[in-house]
């Protein structure tokens, strides 16, 4: 529901004057009160749910496909002067209200890349990566969600979480586009993993995922974990 108000110079509500309902994202909102040509137009007079004076009433719903985000619905007077203001610009007979759309935490599904384990050998300088990917149940990605990262183990564990050049037990980062084997790909986050040392034995890590303030049913898809195998440096062959 959109409630818009005209009032005068005086701040005095004024009835019956047309007010323009505009719809400027049509992806994300379906008007209920749409009429089968032009724009909606409404009248401005009493409104019960509010009790106000001189207000015009926008009913919409967003639809279920919607993409998750920020979008506005606008509204403006189709003749300005019957507000006594002949020579009123436009933009001061506009309102906008912004929607923002989010998702259900409910059924957020989070994936990992690359599901198989991770390798980290001693020695190799090319950095590792570890992402996870955000969707409703319809499969859309979804941006702006904050995901955690930790290492099973905390400061005993032989790898770490890279922030920079600062090494890490722990991160949040916020799902955004990212590349992801080589395609841009929407609702991701992503952490370089290092090794802290070097090994003289194959061993194994663990680096475990979540969405942050998750919980209640269904949060075991909201959960997850990465499976690091950690291989010791190659020995030259003996000559």
């Amino acid at each position: 529901m959109f409630v818009v108000q005209a009032l005068n110079d005086d701040a005095y509500a004024v009835d019956d004057v047309q007010v323009v309902f505009l719809e400027l994202d049509d992806s994300r909102f379906e008007l209920l009160d749409a009429q089968d040509s032009g724009p909606l137009v409404g009248t401005t007079g009493f409104d019960e749910g509010t009790g106000l004076r001189g207000a015009a009433r926008l009913r919409f719903r967003v639809k279920p496909d919607a993409p998750y985000g920020v979008a506005q619905l606008a509204a403006s007077l189709a003749r300005p002067e019957n507000l006594g203001e002949p020579d009123a610009s436009p933009s001061a007979s506009l309102a906008q209200v912004t929607v923002e759309i989010v998702p259900d935490i409910s059924k957020v599904r989070l994936t990992p890349f690359p599901v198989e384990p991770v390798v980290l050998k001693v020695g190799e300088t090319e950095a590792q990566h570890i992402y996870v990917q955000a969707v409703d149940d319809q499969s859309q990605p979804i941006n702006n969600l904050d995901i955690y990262a930790e290492v099973f183990g905390g400061v005993d564990s032989p790898v770490a979480l890279m922030e920079g050049d600062a090494a890490q037990a722990r991160s949040t980062r916020t799902t955004t586009a990212n590349i992801v084997m080589g395609m841009v790909t929407v609702g991701v986050v992503r952490w370089e993993v290092r090794l802290k040392g070097a090994v003289t034995a194959p061993t194994t890590a663990q680096v475990r995922f979540g969405l942050v303030g998750s919980g209640g049913t269904g949060a075991e898809s909201r959960i997850g974990k990465f499976d690091i195998q950690i291989l010791p440096a190659e020995e030259a062959p003996a000559p």
